[in-house]
C-alpha cells in the first residue's frame, strides 16, 4: 500500500528540518566564537610592539616605536659601551597583559642587542611573564610551574638567545625574560661597567 503523506506531515518535517538546521548553525557559531576569542586573546597577548622588534634592528628603523630613540646617537655619540633603556611595560605594552613588567632595551653601536622583560616578587595568580613567555617561545618544562620555583630555563641557545628565569634576590623573587642573539649577547652583560644607563 502507497504510503500517504498529509500536509501536516510535510509541515512537522520543514518544522523539524529547521530546527536541526538551526541546531548545527549554532553549534558552528559556538566553534567559531571559541575560534576567533583563542585567536584573539593571542595575537591580544603578543601585541606589545616594544617586544614584537628584531634583535639587531638599527635605531633608526624602531624610533617610530620608540621616539626617545631619535636622540641616542646625539646623547651617545661615540660610546662603545651598551646603553640600557628602562621602560615601563604598562607604557610601550598597553593592552597585552604586561603591565607591572618593567622593560629593559639594550642599544649596542645604534643597534638594538637585547631586550629583557622583569617583573620583582611576581604574583602566583597573575604570571605575567610566564604566560607571554609561554605563548611566544614555548616553555617544556612544567618544573617552573611549581609555587616558589627558582631557576633558569634556557628555551633557545643557538643564533638566537631565549632565557626565562626566577631568582632570589635580596629583595625577593625577580622573575625575568632574556632576548638576545649570540653575537649581541656579548656585550650586552648587565653586571660591571659594561652597561650604562640611558636615561
Amino acid at each position: 500500500m502507497p504510503r500517504i503523506v498529509t500536509i501536516e506531515k510535510i509541515h512537522t518535517f520543514k518544522i523539524r528540518d529547521r530546527f536541526y538546521n538551526i541546531f548545527i548553525m549554532k553549534k558552528y557559531l559556538k566553534f567559531l566564537l571559541v575560534l576567533l576569542t583563542m585567536v584573539f586573546f593571542n595575537k591580544h597577548a603578543l601585541s606589545c610592539n616594544a617586544l614584537n622588534i628584531e634583535i639587531g634592528s638599527k635605531i633608526s628603523q624602531v624610533s617610530e616605536v620608540f621616539p626617545f630613540l631619535e636622540d641616542h646617537e646625539e646623547v651617545y655619540p661615540e660610546e662603545i659601551n651598551v646603553v640600557r633603556y628602562d621602560l615601563a611595560g604598562l607604557i610601550y605594552c598597553p593592552n597585552s597583559n604586561l603591565d607591572t613588567t618593567k622593560i629593559q632595551m639594550f642599544v649596542y653601536e645604534s643597534t638594538i642587542s637585547g631586550i629583557k622583560l622583569s617583573v620583582d616578587n611576581p604574583d602566583e595568580e597573575n604570571k605575567q611573564i610566564y604566560n607571554y613567555t609561554r605563548d611566544k617561545y614555548s616553555i617544556g618544562n612544567t618544573k617552573v610551574l611549581k609555587k616558589g620555583w627558582t631557576g633558569i630555563e634556557v628555551l633557545k641557545n643557538n643564533d638566537d638567545i631565549v632565557i626565562y628565569s626566577k631568582t632570589k634576590r635580596a629583595h625577593g623573587i625577580v622573575e625575568e625574560l632574556y632576548v638576545s642573539t649570540k653575537y649581541f649577547d656579548q656585550f650586552t652583560h648587565d653586571d660591571g661597567e659594561m652597561v650604562i644607563d640611558g636615561f
